[in-house]
């Protein structure tokens, strides 16, 4: 039985690592223009003038006007989870940076950084048998 939990000690942890990276989303480092966040329709971080950091599933340009939509999960009264989406006007005066999501690093991080952990950690065992 000790000899089962010692297997199972490495694969637990890496799944742990799995899934505490599971979520991340990586920004592209280069400021890009409301219009081709607009054309990316991915995730959008914005940081405004006085810090303040707004996070949008992606931007819309609707009569001269950018809205940044946002999907809100609201649960009802049944617990029935349903999907808000939320329009928020954005001042364009008031933006300092806008990044939009880069969908490679997005997917290969999630992956390469348990992996590379996994990796130090079957490292450091070997070293210590």
């Amino acid at each position: 039985m000790k000899t089962l939990k010692k297997q199972f000690r490495p694969i637990t942890l890496l799944l742990a690592f799995v899934m505490l990276f599971q979520g991340c989303t990586v920004y592209k480092s280069a400021s890009v223009t409301f219009d081709e966040a607009v054309r990316a329709e991915t995730k959008v971080k914005l940081k405004t003038k006085n810090s303040e950091t707004l996070k949008f599933n992606k931007l819309e340009l609707e009569e001269g006007q950018y809205f940044g939509v946002k999907e809100i999960n609201k649960d009802d009264a049944f617990n029935i989870s349903k999907m808000e989406i939320v329009k928020t006007q954005i001042d364009e005066n008031n933006i300092e940076v806008i990044k939009i999501k880069d969908k490679t690093m997005s997917t290969i991080l999630p992956f390469a950084i348990p992996v590379v952990l996994f990796g130090i950690l079957l490292g450091s065992v070997a070293i210590w048998y």
